[in-house]
């Protein structure tokens, strides 16, 4: 049973023990206890800015809530936020922070914070080695507690754009790839376009959940109607499409967007009229919106659902015209980003498939196989570019017509049936015999 608001309040004792650093042993901690950050191989480079906001505002670094098999969030704040409670404590219910945790089967695990040093924060590639760890750190835990090792990470502003720097490193053993661990990120006004040099995408493999604002200037004449209006496109300091950027569509995984809307009102001379103004998608509100709030809990209840729920392992699955059926140890996974009909496979191989670069027997790779069906599509330049081609396929009689290879994928596009096929983890040595079986079970249905 998880304790009222996972621990905080649930006994003096417990409380009184955590604050002075003596916690129960991790074999004795119930979930919701909050603990010492686990003193495992996995742990022991977390740093001290890795811990939790109290309902007083005071941050526990070095802390953790006991999540066992439930799925952990970690939470990374924005510029300027360390120390600043920018997520409110899992002990508030109406904080961001307390709403995520109340979701069933889901804790806040714990925060990560950092230093910024001044400016835009000339130090910002800094920060993502500590998070990868304290990422790492989290999934050990969830599979040494007996859950799937998946971590939900949460970002705002800048921390969104370090949560994608940390995502493209290794653990520092280099036995396993971060971006394998996160399994949901969720960004509220995603910085990276700040960052955009040291801040790439998150893995194929990760649902992606953005959250952005938009403001709207009203001129209102002196009754307070409006006169006109400028969508700025922009929460004041983060465009719109450079926020949304990065979410995926797998919606029934936790993907997708949304764009929360305010309105600045000013008079005919330019001058704020702050009673007809809401500023609740700010920049510096997107925290403490409520629909912000809303769609980040939506997302990671969706993201849940997914991941408890089984997957499809037998039978086909039609894409458009075409039909695959799922073959060796292949499952149905959700729909892939490209737009029109979609649907997408995966296999996790035991013990290294082919040239995967994972050295430790127990960890698993991973390679991903969509179909996208889009009636609309004209390949006008798809397979244009020096460099580019690959290998064409045949299927039930017809080849591909044309074929691109970039370093994590592989696109095969078949003009004439509006398909496109994508083959993800090609910076090995390209599809292994069980993608290749898998692409020729194939058949064309019309």
């Amino acid at each position: 049973m998880r304790l009222a608001r996972k621990g905080w309040i649930a006994t003096a004792t417990i409380l009184a023990s955590t604050l002075l650093g003596f916690t129960a042993a991790p074999a004795e901690a119930a979930v919701g206890d909050v603990s010492d950050i686990p003193s495992t191989s996995a742990c022991s480079g977390v740093s001290s800015n890795v811990g939790l906001t109290t309902a007083t505002g005071s941050f526990l670094s070095g802390k953790y809530q006991e999540f066992g098999e439930q799925l952990p969030i970690i939470l990374v704040h924005g510029y300027d936020g360390k120390n600043a409670g920018q997520w409110g404590s899992i002990e508030s219910s109406s904080s961001f922070a307390g709403e995520l945790d109340a979701i069933s089967n889901v804790a806040v695990a714990t925060e990560f914070q950092y230093d910024v040093t001044s400016g835009i924060d000339v130090n910002f590639t800094d920060h993502f080695r500590p998070l990868a760890n304290a990422i790492d750190c989290l999934s050990r835990t969830s599979v040494s507690n007996g859950g799937q090792g998946k971590v939900i990470v949460v970002g705002y502003s800048e921390g969104s754009a370090i949560a994608h720097g940390a995502s493209a490193l290794s653990t520092t053993d280099d036995t396993r790839y971060v971006s394998d661990e996160i399994g949901l990120a969720v960004t509220v006004a995603d910085a990276r376009s700040v960052y955009s040099t040291d801040s790439p995408d998150f893995g194929y493999q990760t649902s992606v959940f953005t959250v952005a604002g938009d403001v709207t200037n009203n001129v209102v004449d002196a009754w307070g109607d409006v006169t006109s209006s400028t969508d700025t496109q922009s929460d004041g300091y983060i465009q719109v499409n450079d926020a949304i950027s990065g979410h995926t569509s797998d919606s029934a995984r936790g993907g997708g967007s949304t764009v929360v809307t305010c309105t600045h009102s000013f008079n005919s001379v330019g001058d704020p009229v702050e009673s007809l103004s809401d500023h609740s998608c700010d920049h510096g509100s997107l925290l403490s919106n409520d629909d912000s709030k809303a769609a980040a809990v939506g997302a990671v209840g969706a993201y849940r659902s997914a991941l408890s729920a089984s997957l499809a392992t037998s039978g086909s699955i039609e894409a458009g015209p075409l039909s695959m059926p799922l073959v060796e140890d292949w499952t149905a996974g959700g729909p892939s980003s490209w737009s029109g009909v979609t649907t997408s496979w995966q296999t996790n191989f035991e013990n290294n498939f082919h040239s995967c670069t994972y050295d430790a027997p127990e960890d698993r790779c991973y390679e991903g196989v969509s179909i996208s069906y889009n009636p609309d599509y004209t390949n006008a330049s798809a397979c244009i570019g020096d460099g580019s081609s690959y290998t064409t396929i045949t299927i039930d009689g017809v080849t591909s017509t044309c074929s691109i290879r970039g370093y994590s994928y592989i696109f095969w596009y078949f003009d004439s049936k509006k398909i496109r096929i994508r083959y993800d983890l090609a910076a090995t040595d390209g599809p292994s015999s069980s993608v290749m079986s898998l692409i020729s079970s194939a058949t064309w249905t019309s």
